[in-house]
């Protein structure tokens, strides 16, 4: 339904249900995470019972469809994270 369509997603953990709507919808959903990554990361249970950030079931659950780069605070970084969202449609 939405194959055409590509999202940027810039929410926090609050809204990450939004993006895997939104990719379950058939968008192209890219998850922008701040340099530590969303605190979502960090809410268990975990796999294996590993605290670690990537193997957060609360979010793997959260983020099934997203694509998710990490941002940079570098100003380069920031041009070239501008340039790659700019085909988005939302």
């Amino acid at each position: 339904m939405l194959n055409p369509y590509r999202v940027v997603d810039l929410t926090d953990e609050g809204a990450l249900i939004c993006g895997q709507i939104l990719g379950d919808l058939g968008a192209d959903v890219i998850l922008v995470e701040p340099p530590g990554g969303v605190k979502a990361r960090s809410v268990g249970p975990f796999a294996g019972d590993q605290h670690d950030q990537n193997k957060s079931l609360n979010y793997w659950a959260l983020n099934r469809r997203p694509r998710s780069p990490r941002a940079s605070r570098r100003p380069s970084s920031t041009t070239a994270r501008h340039s790659r969202s700019r085909p988005a449609q939302v």
